[in-house]
């Protein structure tokens, strides 16, 4: 998947992606300034941008599904990681790959 963003009227800010990856284990990260991956016993995460970013993760509740409402059940948080640059930008591209690993 290939994502590119471009701010309005050459603003900079800091730009950020989220990623639910739907597990409740910790999962690796791997950074070198533009490229990471995100390895956990489901699938691996390649991230291709074109700026330095920094990978970080965090757990939160999973409202993607119908009926599922995490803040009310703690039993459907899951690890969110977040994708930004490291400095303000006015453009960001962003090539992500998800692969199996089963």
């Amino acid at each position: 998947m290939n994502d590119k963003v471009v701010l309005s009227e050459g603003k900079t800010d800091i730009i950020l992606f989220r990623w639910h990856l739907g597990t409740t284990q910790p999962v690796k990260i791997s950074e070198r300034e533009n490229r990471c991956e995100v390895t956990w016993p489901d699938a691996k995460l390649t991230l291709k941008a074109d700026a330095p970013i920094l990978v970080t993760q965090v757990r939160l509740p999973d409202n993607t599904l119908e009926g599922h409402i995490g803040s009310k059940n703690t039993d459907n948080h899951h690890i969110c990681i977040g994708i930004q640059t490291r400095e303000r930008r006015t453009t960001l591209m962003l090539d992500t790959e998800v692969r199996p690993r089963r």
